[in-house]
């Protein structure tokens, strides 16, 4: 009879080692989420900032052709230069965001 009891003892035993083990999956699992909802998050307001700066370098350039159709020559560099800077920035952001979707498709 007690050693019926002892293996009765040991199956709760395990039973509850499971449930640990089942809970701590959950908690790790539920971090791993968290860091992923904060990464895409940022990564979402990077975008629409990337996709801003080209945008405005875009119609930057428009207004260049403009000018130069126009021909005020004094802004006509000033307007170009600001463009092709607000296009190299949006650029470089565009591949920051793409190295940092490759990290999180790597984490899931």
């Amino acid at each position: 009879m007690k050693g019926l009891i002892t293996i009765l003892e040991l199956l709760r035993l395990s039973v509850k080692m499971m449930e640990l083990k089942t809970l701590s999956f959950i908690e790790t699992q539920k971090e791993k989420l968290n860091t992923l909802i904060q990464k895409s998050l940022i990564l979402i307001f990077l975008m629409i900032l990337a996709s801003l700066f080209i945008g405005f370098a875009i119609i930057g350039i428009f207004y260049g052709l403009f000018l130069i159709l126009s021909i005020y020559t004094s802004k006509i560099t000033a307007v170009f230069i600001l463009s092709f800077i607000l296009l190299l920035l949006g650029v470089i952001l565009g591949v920051y965001i793409h190295k940092k979707i490759k990290e999180i498709k790597e984490i899931l």
